[in-house]
């Protein structure tokens, strides 16, 4: 079908399925709008960039959502936001005016308002913006601002106007130190407020999280004070402190964003909201716990959406050649064993986002939901007494609901267990979470939570043991380890998965298993040479595997050597052998989020009770931490 005729049919499509006739038709401009998006969305068709499934799901979202055909794409999580940008300047950018990305600096707004002026964004070279007043005004007051950009003038509705006006204080300052990335994409910019005040701080602190890539943020109250933890790579840091009627607001904040009960200091609480961090909408769990005194301390989990859209290949997977084959099973059980926090959700909503989402039925019962996917029916877990939703009738209630793929978001108990394998063997996919170590720890689990092993034998398509471990920093790779401002000076910029991967295609590889043999690598033999390949160091690799390097056992035949390698240089008996360069260095969009990042800081600086850095972030302080490397 030529490309035409592809875009003719996408257009009388839509046009049937909404239904719009008398007075429901739509104006010529809205006509011309929606045209305009479709073609849009077939260029990225057609150059690979989604399927057409993808486009035409895109299409009923936004004309429903009254969203555009990008962002659609973007909340669904099918292409990310950064791509977007880069997709909008190469086919059409006329389509960045369906969205305000509020990177252009400018220190005064008042010509904004005054001139009726919408920034829509800046790249290496040009800034879109549109005008309702006097455009050579404008045209003259930004290239006087901006004399090495050429200035593109977009249409706008005058609702657009308004609503990019009452966010004006979105816009960075600072105009000297803000451009367009190198490669010219329009860029996402990060929220700091104009002015700050108590009621400010929460949006500092979730915000600073996000840019430094802090996963969860701990709000702790003691006697005269308190403090705000963030944890960067499974490691807490202090980042304020301030004082207990501040608290008192904070803690009101989150409450309210969260829709917790505000007068109960006595029970447990749990909670969740969204907000827009770089430009993406995380999702923020939050929960509660009393403590003496009426305090409560509260954790704010982020849940960040590029995160839980990496694809299998970037999480450091070992085998996952084979775990996509246990993925690929029409029925059976697959499993993500792990300890709390070891990434196991990551891996099995990734596993999902690679499944048919649109040509297959999938259902997850989950507690809580910590990633939204579209086109998957996601329950949450509500054990209140009027509800009793729990894992078991979660399950027993997809089984109505025609599913071909179920996910249980952890297998903790004997019901729950027996359910999922009843699940399998009629003949459905079930993916599901345990709290074990390694493959065989996972299949002595099942069996302690009454599963047997011919009940396992047929239906166990794979089992993924994993931990998380910290990759050395790539922006330095400094040879001392000192590590640069973008790994905060640990010397380690992000995490990997270590794995060991139980691939079973038949029930002859289940009883082999059984009989004792160990058909698959280590865990261990895994971090090891993720070691040798110059990822992660002596030191972190001795943190993650302290007893299992302390006491090889026979599992371990072959990387004793190895071993040995990691004791000596942890022991400072040898120096390190991975090889480290100067690194690839920072660019111009890392030098844009610590610049952000400092400027937050500065402003929590002001809410202080030191009103200095606090000492975890103060790298000569974190240098001469002997615990640097963690506990």
């Amino acid at each position: 079908m030529a490309k035409k005729d592809r875009e003719l049919a996408l257009l009388t499509m839509a046009g049937a399925d909404m239904k719009l006739s008398g007075d429901e038709r739509r104006s010529e401009e809205l006509v011309w709008a929606a045209e305009d998006q479709m073609r849009f969305g077939i260029e990225l068709m057609d150059s690979k960039e989604i399927t057409r499934e993808q486009l035409e799901a895109a299409m009923w979202a936004s004309a429903v959502n009254d969203d555009s055909i990008g962002k659609t794409l973007v909340l669904q999580g099918v292409i990310r936001q950064e791509r977007l940008m880069t997709l909008m300047e190469k086919f059409d950018y006329a389509q960045i005016s369906t969205a305000m990305q509020y990177n252009v600096p400018i220190d005064d707004v008042s010509i904004l308002h005054r001139e009726r002026v919408a920034l829509f964004g800046m790249s290496s070279k040009t800034i879109y913006l549109a005008c309702l007043g006097n455009q050579r005004v404008v045209r003259h007051h930004f290239e006087a601002l901006f004399p090495e950009h050429n200035l593109e003038f977009l249409g706008i509705r005058p609702q657009q106007i308004e609503i990019f006006l009452s966010k004006t204080d979105r816009l960075p300052k600072n105009p000297e130190q803000r451009s367009g990335s190198a490669d010219g994409r329009v860029e996402i910019q990060r929220f700091v407020p104009r002015e700050t005040d108590d009621a400010d701080i929460l949006n500092l602190i979730v915000n600073l999280a996000g840019i430094r890539g802090g996963s969860d943020i701990h709000i702790e109250p003691k006697a005269k004070s308190y403090s705000i933890l963030l944890r960067i790579n499974r490691i807490r840091r202090i980042i304020h402190e301030g004082p207990l009627g501040q608290y008192n607001t904070l803690r009101a904040q989150v409450k309210e964003r969260a829709k917790m009960d505000q007068m109960e200091h006595r029970r447990p609480q749990d909670g969740a909201y969204s907000q827009e961090i770089l430009g993406r909408m995380f999702d923020l769990r939050v929960a509660s716990f009393p403590l003496d005194g009426g305090y409560e301390k509260i954790v704010i989990r982020l849940l960040d959406p590029d995160k839980a859209s990496k694809h299998l290949t970037d999480l450091g997977i070992r085998d996952v050649t084979q775990w996509r084959a246990a993925c690929g099973h029409p029925h059976g059980l697959v499993f993500v064993a792990g300890k709390t926090n070891s990434g196991k959700s990551t891996t099995l909503i990734s596993s999902l986002r690679e499944q048919d989402r649109i040509g297959k039925s999938i259902y997850t019962i989950e507690d809580p939901i910590e990633h939204r996917v579209e086109f998957i029916t996601q329950m949450a877990v509500n054990r209140a007494e009027s509800v009793q939703l729990d894992f078991k009738a979660g399950v027993r209630a997809m089984m109505r609901g025609d599913p071909e793929i179920i996910l249980v978001g952890e297998i903790r108990d004997e019901e729950t267990a027996a359910v999922a394998v009843s699940a399998a063997e009629s003949g459905h996919l079930v993916f599901s979470t345990l709290h074990a170590g390694t493959v065989r720890e996972s299949i002595s689990r099942l069996r302690g939570m009454g599963i047997t092993d011919e009940m396992l034998r047929p239906m166990v398509r794979g089992i993924l043991a994993q931990r998380l471990m910290r990759t050395i920093c790539n922006h330095c790779r400094n040879k001392d380890g000192t590590g640069c401002p973008m790994c905060l000076h640990t010397g380690y910029g992000g995490m990997t998965v270590i794995s060991e991967m139980g691939f079973f295609p038949s029930e002859g590889h289940f009883n082999r298993m059984l009989k004792g043999e160990v058909f698959w690598d280590s865990m261990l033999r895994d971090a090891l040479e993720k070691l040798d390949r110059g990822i992660t160091d002596e030191k972190e690799v001795y943190r993650v595997f302290q007893s299992e390097i302390e006491y090889l056992n026979e599992d371990y035949a072959g990387i004793a050597d190895m071993a040995k390698r990691v004791l000596s240089v942890v022991r400072n008996e040898a120096p390190s052998r991975v090889e480290r360069d100067s690194g690839i260095g920072m660019s111009a969009e890392d030098f844009k989020a610590l610049e952000d990042a400092e400027m937050m800081q500065a402003e929590l600086r002001k809410f202080s009770i030191t009103g200095t850095v606090p000492t975890s972030m103060n790298p000569e302080v974190l240098l001469a931490d002997p615990n640097r490397y963690g506990d």
